[in-house]
């Protein structure tokens, strides 16, 4: 299994010995104006990504902690949402 894997890798990386492909590391350069524009898009996005991921963490946290007082209450209704919340979700 792993012999397969190291040979499934290795045909995937042949091809970046070459010397025939440039790699284009000046898109994401400091010391280029076109670098130092896409790195400053790269961390807007990067912001965005942790801001939105935070907020569904919160959500998600709040979301289960209803669900599961809901499952541990008294009442056959919260107690049945709860089941049938669980089971679908």
């Amino acid at each position: 299994m792993r012999s397969a894997a190291f040979v499934a890798l290795a045909a995937l990386l042949s091809g970046c010995g070459s010397g025939t492909y440039t790699w284009g590391w000046f898109v994401v350069s400091p010391f280029d104006s076109r670098g130092i524009k896409n790195l400053r898009f790269l961390t807007d996005g990067l912001g965005a990504t942790l801001s939105i991921s935070l907020m569904a963490i919160v959500l998600a946290v709040v979301a289960g902690a209803l669900i599961a007082i809901a499952g541990l209450s008294r009442n056959r209704l919260l107690r049945g949402f709860n089941r049938v919340y669980v089971e679908c979700v």
